[in-house]
């Protein structure tokens, strides 16, 4: 489905979907993490480090929080892994071609994974609560 489609189904059908990565690119994996960049951001940052209970800092990290944490998170772990590799003096790469390998880390951003995300048409009523935390 292309993203029309996809907007179309969340609108009409009242859900969330979410997509790893843009229809022309491919959703990376970094086995360093054990996981993929998606699924590292939603479960260990996102709720693991509570890193997603940041609008508003609240102790609940509510579904659209959690969703849209990632959809920010991950093209920033690309980011954060090229300016590491090139500090060690490595060209690292995620299955995209960089236009100029000189260029620093934010030039490469349109080639970077980026997950999007198709909201129901209507704000809940009562919203999910993903995770609270319990003092």
């Amino acid at each position: 489905m292309n993203s029309r489609g996809l907007a179309q189904l969340a609108y009409e059908k009242g859900m969330y979907i979410l997509t790893a990565a843009q229809s022309y690119q491919a959703a990376q994996e970094v086995s360093r993490l054990g996981h993929g960049l998606l699924t590292y951001s939603l479960v260990v940052e996102g709720l693991e480090k509570s890193m997603a209970d940041f609008e508003p800092h609240d102790g609940q990290v509510m579904i659209r929080e959690w969703l849209d944490y990632s959809v920010y998170r991950v093209p920033q772990m690309q980011l954060d892994a090229i300016e590491q590799s090139r500090k060690l003096g490595r060209n690292l790469s995620f299955g995209t071609t960089i236009r100029d390998a000189g260029n620093s880390p934010q030039d490469a951003a349109e080639n970077l994974q980026q997950p999007k995300m198709f909201y129901r048409r209507e704000l809940e009523t009562n919203p999910w609560v993903v995770s609270q935390r319990i003092n």
